[in-house]
């Protein structure tokens, strides 16, 4: 009997037991997430630790460099007038607000853009003076007005020889073609200024405002003329 009341205890503990384990086991899991969580929680902190604490070896230079660019505010500019009227871009340009390499640019000015200029300014950089230009272009699809600043040296005069260079603006001769639909353009049309998108043999693929969108015959386009300054 005795025995008999010993496995009946044996029984229900072992029940008692097997019962709670799935509970533990769950528990158990649960921990172990929310460890693996902190891990990867603490892991990105320092990551954002070791990113604050390089920003912070560059801060002084990044202070320097803007008080330097605050200074630059306060110069009187040798600005003079150009020997000159227009130029055009030779490379992608970044126009600045600024004569100064530093400043972040406001846009960049496609290569073979003809631009009038306004005004120079012999910039010190050293013991050496670059020169900037004050110009004024169109810019965009638009397009809008653009006024800023661009090194000399990322320009060349206009001459017969690199005449046809420029892709913005051109315009189109009268009687012209749209090789595209075979549809005479308008006066209106005709009227308007181009970007040069690209050259297929003897054709050109030019677009403007609005949507406008053509392939025409290169010899149908009209490009800036030559300045007499030049």
């Amino acid at each position: 009997m005795k025995l008999f009341k010993y496995i009946s205890i044996i029984i229900a503990v072992m029940l008692i037991l097997m019962a709670c384990t799935p509970k533990t086991n769950s528990k158990v899991e649960n921990l172990n997430e929310q460890i693996k969580s902190l891990k990867e929680e603490n892991q990105n902190l320092r990551y954002h630790i070791e990113s604050l604490q390089k920003d912070n070896l560059t801060l002084p230079d990044q202070q320097q460099e803007s008080l330097d660019i605050l200074n630059c505010l306060q110069n009187i500019y040798d600005c003079t007038p150009v020997s000159y009227s227009h130029r055009f871009i030779k490379e992608d340009t970044e126009l600045c607000a600024l004569p100064d390499s530093r400043v972040k640019p406001l846009n960049t000015i496609k290569k073979g853009t003809y631009l009038e200029i306004l005004a120079a300014a012999d910039i010190p950089v050293g013991d050496k003076l670059t020169r900037w230009l004050f110009i004024h272009t169109y810019y965009g699809d638009a397009p809008s007005a653009s006024l800023g600043w661009i090194k000399e040296s990322a320009t060349t005069a206009l001459t017969s020889q690199n005449q046809k260079l420029v892709t913005y603006p051109l315009r189109i001769k009268p009687e012209t073609i749209n090789l595209d639909n075979q549809r005479k353009l308008s006066d209106v049309e005709l009227n308007n200024d181009y970007w040069l998108d690209s050259y297929e043999g003897d054709n050109a693929h030019i677009y403007g405002g609005g949507g406008a969108n053509f392939i025409i015959p290169r010899d149908r386009i009209i490009y800036p003329d030559v300045p007499k300054d030049n």
